[in-house]
């Protein structure tokens, strides 16, 4: 089977890192993903899956509900979904498919 990485989840934290977190889920809520955390202001992370068709949803969580990490997925290559730092408040949910 075709085992290469299909999706990357690129994402951006604000200055109040320790307020966020994020995990990838299946669209029913069932984890893919452990938990993940920031350790720095303004870090980048760049996170590649190996997805099975279907429904995902990147889940992020602020402890202070006034959101703060942007993002974005692509599914090979290409941009499937988009937000903002300010799209959320204590909780985003941000989906797209894997075909």
């Amino acid at each position: 089977g075709d085992e290469r990485e299909n999706v990357t989840i690129t994402l951006t934290v604000d200055y109040f890192f320790s307020q966020a977190t994020w995990m990838l889920e299946q669209f029913d809520g069932t984890p893919v993903s452990e938990n993940q955390f920031f350790t720095t202001f303004n870090e980048v992370q760049a996170v590649s899956f190996n997805l099975d068709s279907g429904e995902y949803c990147v889940s992020i969580s602020d402890s202070y509900a006034d959101g703060g990490v942007s993002g974005n997925v692509a599914v090979n290559g290409v941009i499937a979904v988009s937000w903002d730092a300010d799209d959320y408040g204590d909780e985003g949910s941000f989906c797209f498919t894997v075909d």
